[in-house]
Formats: structure tokens, sequence, C-alpha cells
């Protein structure tokens, strides 16, 4: 994206943040541009799982991996950490609950907090 976006622009970029080159993407972007992160995160996958190894496989690119229980993606405290380090607004959201609303407030609050830098 980084290449395509010739002046300063908002970016808001929604994921599960599974892929740890996500973060780093994140931070190079805010250096020149004005970014938010809403971190989609499964309830299923923030619980510990009770199996031995098992396999799975990424919807969104196909990749296929073996993981098991003590397998982490990163929690969103750590998530969130790094990316205010950076800059960059943070907003998680739950897939097992409505959406709508706290999406309108953190859009909002940005929105506030814009104009008051002004």
């Amino acid at each position: 994206l980084r290449p395509r976006l010739a002046r300063a622009s908002i970016v808001i970029v929604i994921s599960d943040f599974h892929d740890p080159r996500c973060i780093q993407a994140m931070r190079e972007l805010a250096q020149r541009h004005d970014c938010a992160a809403i971190h989609t995160i499964d309830p299923i996958e923030a619980s510990p799982i009770r199996a031995g190894f098992f396999r799975g496989q990424e919807s969104e690119t196909g990749r296929t991996f073996t993981g098991h229980p003590r397998s982490a993606w990163m929690n969103s405290g750590e998530v969130q950490g790094q990316l205010a380090r950076s800059g960059v607004d943070y907003l998680a959201l739950r897939t097992d609950e409505a959406f709508v609303a706290p999406v309108r407030r953190f859009l909002s609050s940005r929105a506030a907090m814009l104009r008051g830098s002004r």
C-alpha cells in the first residue's frame, strides 16, 4: 500500500494481526500517514484449545500451518502496545459482539481529536 500513497492519507486497517509482518507494515505507514487499526478477535482464538497438535488454514491466504495449545498469537494488549508506540490508533473488536456502536465511537473520537489538533 505504501508505494501507492503519493500524499499523506488516512489508513484504516482491519485485521486479526496474526501475520507478524503486519505490525511492522503499520509502523512504516504511520511514519507518513494517519493510521488506525481495528483488531478483529475471535474468542475461540483467545481461549486455550483442548487438543494436541492441529492443522489450520488462513482463510485470506490459504496458507496452512500446524499449531498446538501453547501456540499463541499476540494478544490484544501486545498488539495495542506495539501500535501505540508508533502513533497508530487502536480498537479491539470481538467477532461475537456487535460492532457498529464501538466502531462509531472509535471513529468519532478520532474525528474529535483531529478537530482539536488544528
